[in-house]
């Protein structure tokens, strides 16, 4: 597993995950399912987490963190546009998938493929089933 947190939109480079560019912060995570090394892996979840709260979800102050009103469904996700790359040992055997949130397969993202690695931009506004946390990478 690999994974960054930030604030503020900036490049963010790890031994195999790299964020090239983000509209805002947010954290990215990829980890290998299949017991590999995450740059030999054939199946990797990719996580990328931005602000969520429930509708209506209000704060008693400008730091939100007192908690004034709870809200109620449906939650509301932060949308965000990060474009990343992936080394791996056989880039050009990888496909991208975002899933639902029972992790089922939706859409095909497209890839750009180098000898090393992957290049993809993630925008969970441009999704045929709507926003999600969650894109399968596999072999």
């Amino acid at each position: 597993t690999e994974a960054v947190v930030f604030d503020a939109p900036q490049i963010q480079e790890l031994k195999q995950l790299s964020i090239l560019s983000a509209e805002e912060g947010a954290l990215v995570a990829v980890s290998a399912m299949d017991k590999q090394p995450l740059a030999a892996s054939q199946r990797i979840l990719l996580i990328l987490a931005t602000d969520a709260r429930n509708s209506g979800m209000q704060f008693k102050d400008a730091n939100e963190s007192i908690l004034s009103e709870l809200g109620t469904s449906p939650v509301v996700m932060r949308a965000n546009t990060v474009k990343v790359r992936l080394h791996h040992q056989q880039p050009r055997q990888l496909k991208l998938f975002s899933t639902n949130l029972r992790g089922e397969r939706k859409d095909a993202i497209p890839l750009k493929y180098t000898d090393t690695s992957i290049e993809f931009t993630l925008d969970i506004r441009t999704l045929s089933h709507g926003a999600t946390n969650y894109f399968e990478i596999t072999g």
